[in-house]
């Protein structure tokens, strides 16, 4: 009994301590014109996968990276252009990894494998 009234009260004493800590900063305030100006713009949007996993890699002007959805992709930064995806045989969960012309992607579930694709293409 006495365990469990313990958990209880830490929790009510968390619960609080989290509460309380809530409104403690400051609303943000909206940025000055001269601070604006020299913002970062968005320039494009692109949907390449659903979620990337692990390290993603940039190279040059390509975005390479793998997600949940078994894809592994290379994605031009300037415009936003998907230049190729790659579909593997199961979630690439450890990122990706480039050298010299091939990236390198291990994959999970089922039957885990190691893939080698050529950069420029994908292949």
């Amino acid at each position: 009994m006495g365990i469990r009234r313990g958990a209880f009260s830490l929790a009510l004493l968390l619960g609080g301590v989290n509460a309380g800590c809530v409104n403690m900063r400051p609303a943000p305030q909206p940025l000055s014109a001269e601070a604006a100006a020299g913002s970062p713009q968005q320039v494009w949007t692109t949907r390449a996968g659903r979620r990337f996993t692990g390290q993603v890699a940039l190279e040059g002007d390509t975005f390479y990276g793998a997600g949940v959805d078994r894809k592994v992709y290379a994605v031009d930064v300037m415009t936003g252009v998907i230049r190729w995806s790659s579909r593997l045989s199961g979630i690439v969960g450890g990122g990706l990894i480039l050298s010299g012309n091939t990236i390198y992607a291990a994959t999970s579930r089922p039957q885990g494998r190691v893939y080698a694709l050529e950069r420029n293409l994908g292949k």
